[in-house]
């Protein structure tokens, strides 16, 4: 199952359920990076541990309602056809391995000019951090489909159900509901308050092969076709469920404060400077998160997507469809996505699709994917954007990579 909307992949197979044999295995992989306020260039230097420096900074489009999310996801699928009427009914049954790499984060303006430019940019006034949050999720999971077909003289209507047995790897949660950073006018003290939530889960047990939790998802896809018109109507929702994280990790809950003077710190240093040679951390540390630490659990609800897609197919020699599609993450809330695509007939094996749209607060995407034929047995399929990223990365805030290979006999 992954990443629809962007993609362009069905979460149910590489495409739709007309395909020669009663039999396909896909393995597909995905990766999308999406910001509305950090472009290419910022997120690429974060991650690579670069240097930050006032050029970047200056790049950033701050707009307070700030989000950062990171999704990558593999997937190993085999389907069967066990009822085949064409004229009626199709029914398959499909069996899957899957594994999610998730994470997110949602800040605000103070947030990030706190993190990055020092609480020297706030000499003389109160940094907000309210409403910020964080976290970091891996989790595999087994999964069951069912496929089904219906036909009629009007319409083909496929109705698609996989329900996953899922395990969790690994999770860091860290929640703001209120935070305040209050700098005096020449530094000599900084007051600190918080009332957050932590979790993280066993710090000694973070491989593959970790079982830090246990849950349940499901994916659903609902799609309408008309068959004279060629009017396709797609809706789909993927990775809805939770996962009990177990009490093997730890927790804190509180609300706490501290005031720091001249004796154990200065302002707060750049980013890329150590904060531990200018800032006595244990006394912070210890005064707004060990002190407070227990064992404990945690039951998090899974980054669902939601999507709807419109496409017009044609009988053209090169244009094969035009379409239109949506996609809201259920975490980060303001991330969404909208695009525009048109579907390309190469050759009779090459196929293409353009699609260009824009993200939350209208930044916009142009990206590209192909698929390819070989010998009507084996599909392989490609999609890389932002091409905008290429020529200007300053100006592109989302990186998507995906392929897949099925094999249909």
């Amino acid at each position: 199952m992954l990443l629809n909307a962007q993609q362009g992949i069905g979460p149910f197979g590489p495409s739709s359920n007309n395909q020669e044999g009663n039999n396909w295995i896909t393995a597909e992989f995905g990766s999308f990076n999406f910001s509305n306020s950090l472009n290419n260039q910022f997120v690429n230097a974060l991650y690579s541990g670069g240097f930050i420096d006032e050029g970047l900074k200056s790049g950033v489009k701050l707009n307070d309602e700030n989000f950062l999310l990171s999704d990558t996801k593999i997937a190993f699928n085999y389907f069967h056809t066990f009822r085949q009427d064409p004229d009626k009914f199709t029914a398959k049954w499909g069996v899957g391995l899957k594994s999610r790499y998730f994470a997110a984060a949602s800040y605000s303006n103070d947030y990030f000019n706190l993190i990055f430019r020092g609480n020297s940019f706030f000499e003389g006034t109160t940094a907000d951090l309210s409403n910020s949050d964080l976290y970091y999720l891996n989790y595999q999971g087994i999964s069951a489909f069912s496929l089904n077909q219906w036909e009629s003289e009007d319409l083909t209507i496929d109705l698609n159900i996989g329900v996953s047995l899922l395990k969790g790897q690994d999770l860091m949660l860290f929640e703001l509901n209120e935070a305040r950073v209050a700098t005096s006018s020449l530094g000599e003290e900084v007051g600190v308050y918080v009332d957050y939530l932590y979790f993280n889960s066993d710090t000694n047990s973070t491989q593959l092969t970790s079982n830090n939790g246990l849950g349940f998802g499901a994916d659903l896809q609902f799609a309408m076709m008309h068959k004279k018109s060629k009017l396709s109507l797609n809706l789909f929702a993927e990775d809805l469920g939770a996962i009990n994280f177990n009490k093997d990790g730890v927790i804190a809950e509180t609300q706490t404060g501290t005031k720091l003077n001249a004796t154990n710190i200065q302002l707060f240093p750049d980013f890329n400077m150590d904060m531990g040679s200018v800032l006595d951390l244990d006394t912070l540390t210890n005064t707004l998160y060990e002190n407070h630490l227990n064992d404990g659990s945690v039951r998090l609800v899974l980054p669902a997507t939601f999507g709807a897609s419109l496409t017009k197919g044609f009988d053209h020699k090169l244009i094969r469809s035009l379409g239109v599609a949506y996609m809201q993450y259920m975490y980060p809330e303001n991330a969404w996505i909208t695009k525009t695509s048109v579907g390309l007939s190469i050759t009779d094996v090459l196929t293409s699709e353009f699609t260009a749209g824009y993200y939350s607060t209208g930044i916009q995407f142009i990206s590209i994917g192909v698929q390819y034929l070989i010998m009507d047995k084996v599909y392989l399929r490609c999609s890389y954007g932002d091409l905008i990223g290429i020529a200007a990365p300053e100006k592109a805030y989302s990186q998507q990579f995906s392929a897949s290979a099925s094999y249909m006999f």
